[in-house]
């Protein structure tokens, strides 16, 4: 046999052998079992649940990973499998998962992929719903042509009937967002004033009477302030005020607090504290209640009910002379007829709100965020008289991110309830909250309260809460979308 032959033969030889070897294999993997995945057992879970789920399918084996998914999409975040155990005697897979606490209220598919590569996936196996301690609001809609809404105040009635809401309207038809109040499921157009294109009924007394502004052209606020009984009325001020704001109206509808402003907004101005007084025959009278200070301004955002009590805080202008105090914020609180009745609540604060006979005050210390940038993150906190008469503060607990505020603060069943916000989530979704007292009084971690339809993805926040544990605010309908001003209705406080 010559060489070229013996060659030839001799690599024929070789590949009949190769083929013999992978004959077998090409043979097992015909008969390989596919994977399937055909059950999930519990098949649900609430939002932040940590529980184990018996997976049923074909084809698993040790070393199988899962995932699962939010259902028609590859987002594997919602839901975080801790582990994976294979069960040899019945052929299933035993995970442990966390669900997140903001997660899609959705349908999920399970993917299952084995050790050797291969991969199946049951749809729609799996679910998780809405926690059922977060609280759906109730949506109020919007007036007749306008777009968006949101509440921004409200006053001790019940639901339905007695309670009355003020909004924040937006993008009306009329090209002009005019005062607006909701009662019994009705929006009223409370009308709008000369040249102005923008208004805002900012609060609500027990009777129906509506404290606001109106914005003109020129970007100057007027304070008005519109009767049960829906006449409007500009409040007065003072000789050389060019801006002047109403910001709310105490509960018993004596008494207006907001700001007013010296000089024309165009220019370098302080804003000044001031509160409006009704008096016997029914004329409203005006009065400063903030030192008047250069380059810094003090603005009013809350009342006692019987308007003797009042909050905010301050702004220092980047003309002060102390560069440390450039845009810094500072709380304060106004107690009609007490020596001192100006009270300095410190250095990066903000007073939001005061509870109906002044035991508590409300709002947000910022704090260094440790980047070395200078930024500053909210911290919702409570205020209370200490010992030795001096206001004490209190953190509140936020969600599971950076920054918190609290923005109202009722008496519910005689106890404490304060409302704002929490941010949660990697993409910082802004969450309204609530904080309900403990029996011993301190707060712990707050309750949520759930956008419109329990979208996580949307934003919400609240504004205040009454005597029936009726809270308002707004909701955002989905991210970038309109706005909503709701109601939550909070469980019974004991």
């Amino acid at each position: 046999m010559n060489m070229n032959i013996r060659h030839f033969a001799h690599g024929a030889l070789l590949i009949a052998v190769a083929l013999l070897l992978t004959l077998p294999l090409a043979l097992q993997a015909a008969k390989a079992v596919p994977v399937t995945v055909t059950n999930a057992s519990p098949s649900a879970a609430i939002q932040g649940a940590e529980i184990d789920v018996i997976i049923s399918g074909t084809g698993f084996g040790n070393g199988s990973t899962v995932k699962y998914l939010v259902t028609g999409t590859t987002d594997a975040s919602q839901v975080a499998v801790l582990s994976v155990t294979y069960i040899p005697a019945t052929g299933q897979l035993k995970t442990r998962i966390k669900v997140n606490g903001e997660a899609l209220t959705n349908y999920y598919d399970i993917e299952v992929l084995t050790a050797t590569g291969r991969k199946g996936k049951g749809t729609t196996l799996f679910k998780v719903n809405l926690d059922p301690s977060v609280i759906l609001p109730v949506s109020l809609g919007v007036p007749a042509g306008c777009s968006s809404s949101s509440g921004t105040g409200l006053n001790d009635g019940a639901y339905l009937a007695g309670l009355i809401v003020t909004a924040n309207t937006f993008s009306c038809t009329t090209g002009k967002d005019n005062l607006h109040r909701w009662k019994n499921g009705v929006w009223s157009d409370l009308g709008t004033l000369g040249t102005a294109y923008q208004g805002v009924a900012t609060g609500v007394s027990d009777d129906g009477t509506v404290s606001g502004m109106f914005l003109n052209s020129a970007n100057i606020n007027t304070a008005v302030v519109v009767s049960s009984a829906g006449a409007l009325e500009v409040l007065p001020a003072l000789a050389g005020v060019f801006n002047f704001e109403a910001m709310g109206i105490s509960e018993n509808g004596r008494h207006i607090f907001g700001n007013i402003k010296f000089q024309p907004i165009n220019n370098y101005g302080e804003y000044h504290a001031t509160r409006w007084n009704l008096d016997l025959a029914g004329d409203w009278n005006i009065e400063v209640i903030s030192p008047q200070q250069s380059k810094i301004s003090r603005t009013s955002w809350g009342s006692s009910d019987d308007g003797s009590i009042i909050v905010g805080h301050g702004s220092y202008s980047d003309q002060h002379p102390d560069s440390a105090l450039w845009n810094r914020a500072e709380g304060w609180v106004w107690v009609e007829g007490a020596p001192p009745n100006w009270v300095v609540l410190g250095l990066d604060t903000a007073a939001n709100d005061v509870s109906p006979g002044g035991e508590m005050i409300v709002g947000t210390r910022y704090q260094d965020d440790g980047t070395g940038t200078g930024t500053r993150h909210p911290i919702a906190v409570y205020w209370v008289l200490g010992s030795g008469g001096n206001w004490v503060s209190h953190d509140l607990m936020g969600l599971d991110a950076q920054g918190s505020v609290a923005y109202g603060v009722g008496m519910v069943n005689g106890k404490p309830v304060i409302v704002g916000f929490g941010n949660t989530g990697s993409s910082q979704v802004r969450r309204a909250v609530a904080w309900l007292p403990q029996p011993d009084g301190s707060y712990g971690a707050p309750i949520r309260l759930a956008a419109i339809d329990g979208k996580s993805s949307a934003y919400s926040s609240a504004e205040d809460v009454n005597a029936n544990g009726v809270v308002t605010g707004h909701s955002v309908l989905s991210r970038g979308a309109n706005v909503r001003a709701v109601l939550w209705m909070l469980p019974a406080i004991q």
